[in-house]
């Protein structure tokens, strides 16, 4: 790969992802053109495709994800998760962030760490079951539980329209 391809992967990508815009854009001839435009020396080849675009998100979260979880692994403390639901304004389409929270510690020097640990859409109903199986789900993902340990510390909900009691109960799960 070119050094110009590199440079125009590297920067189509963060500019979908931190504009949010559609990947079928960089398919585009209005955008290529603007792309040629900025750098007339361009050719065809060096201009990253929708693919090629979708292709460095992808790998960029997934690096993102390895580091994250040898961060929380390497973390000699326990974890905070903070989550929160949403539905999107004009789509109505659940989802559900989490944020993690803890202290690493390099050498003498203790940082606290706050991170992303997930956002992610929401299907099925937002009973206790399906919201649990959810928050397991990702807080597996991120290393912070498996099947054999848990580095959870505290978690918190923000709720807004339902007390603690009625989200716990609203499906039977858990019986008062």
């Amino acid at each position: 790969m070119s050094t110009a391809t590199f440079q125009y992967l590297r920067y189509t990508s963060a500019y979908f992802v931190f504009i949010i815009q559609a990947l079928a854009v960089a398919d585009a001839v209005t955008f290529r053109n603007c792309l040629v435009t900025m750098r007339p020396q361009t050719t065809k080849s060096e201009l990253p495709s929708r693919d090629a675009v979708r292709r460095k998100i992808e790998n960029c979260f997934v690096d993102y994800l390895d580091q994250l979880r040898a961060d929380i692994s390497a973390a000699p403390g326990n974890v905070s998760a903070l989550w929160d639901l949403w539905t999107a304004k004009h789509t109505s389409t659940p989802y559900l962030g989490l944020l993690l929270q803890w202290i690493q510690v390099d050498g003498d020097k203790w940082v606290f760490r706050n991170e992303v640990g997930a956002f992610r859409e929401i299907f099925g109903k937002h009973s206790g079951i399906n919201l649990g199986r959810y928050l397991i789900l990702l807080l597996d993902r991120v290393g912070v539980t498996s099947k054999t340990h848990s580095k959870v510390r505290h978690l918190s909900l923000h709720v807004t329209s339902v007390t603690i009691s009625d989200f716990l109960t609203q499906d039977g799960a858990f019986e008062q």
